[in-house]
């Protein structure tokens, strides 16, 4: 159970070679609150920890893949942009019934260069060595990158042969980034002196601040002047732009 609890707040295991030696101090054999024979006996340490970690991952990545083999399912893949290891988690969204659950699959690495059509292999062999027909996957979401997603080279493309029916979905963060990035380059690059002359661009024109006045008209607007911005005051820039 101790070692249930390490796992789901992921703290060091390390921190299991302390626990049997706290137990015991918190709990002095003889004391009104000693479970003496179970403190006593408590040995859990790093390495059992370790062992009952990895048969506890067996036994769910076990149960999840009878999951996957038996309904449909959604696999998240991305790559790592490490130089050395190549690695590629397959994390899954699947319903067990009552609720719809996220969880780990595998970590694995490529080996091979990271084309479409080997990180494709790499998805068939983490999904048969399971037993998992790839023909339950109703979508695969990764990131934008074309030997991931692209429709005739990516990992996406050679999937699509053996599955007609699967759905890709780009990483919608990736997406919202992109735009924000084009958007943000479009934008003055030098805002105070765009506030400096947008100022003196309006004021020296009564047909300007008429147009202005109209314009907020049209939109409802309360009627406003153009401010000034004051180099001394930093915190007008903000006043400016309202």
């Amino acid at each position: 159970m101790f070692t249930g609890f390490l796992v789901e707040h992921n703290i060091p295991i390390a921190a299991a070679d302390h626990v049997g030696k706290l137990l015991k101090a918190m709990f002095p054999a003889g004391s009104s609150h000693s479970a003496d024979e179970v403190i006593k006996n408590y040995a859990c340490g790093r390495t059992k920890s370790f062992h009952i970690i990895r048969e506890l991952a067996a036994r769910e990545n076990s149960s999840l893949a009878s999951l996957m083999a038996a309904g449909p399912y959604k696999l998240c893949i991305d790559g790592s942009n490490d130089k050395g290891e190549k690695l590629f988690p397959f994390v899954v969204r699947i319903s067990d019934g009552s609720t719809i659950k996220t969880q780990l699959l595998a970590l694995l690495e490529l080996k091979e260069r990271s084309t479409g059509r080997n990180i494709a292999a790499l998805i068939e062999t983490a999904l048969s060595d399971r037993s998992i027909p790839i023909t339950n996957c109703v979508a695969i979401t990764t990131d934008n990158a074309n030997n991931m997603i692209g429709a005739n080279r990516g990992a996406f493309g050679h999937l699509k042969e053996i599955h007609p029916n699967l759905i890709a979905t780009g990483c919608i963060c990736h997406r919202l980034h992109l735009a924000s990035e084009r958007a943000a380059k479009e934008l003055p690059t030098n805002v105070e002196n765009f506030l400096i002359d947008f100022y003196y661009y309006m004021e020296k024109s009564s047909l300007r601040l008429k147009a202005f006045e109209e314009l907020q008209a049209k939109h409802r607007t309360p009627l406003t002047k153009v401010a000034k911005q004051c180099p001394t005051r930093w915190l007008s820039i903000q006043l400016t732009c309202d």
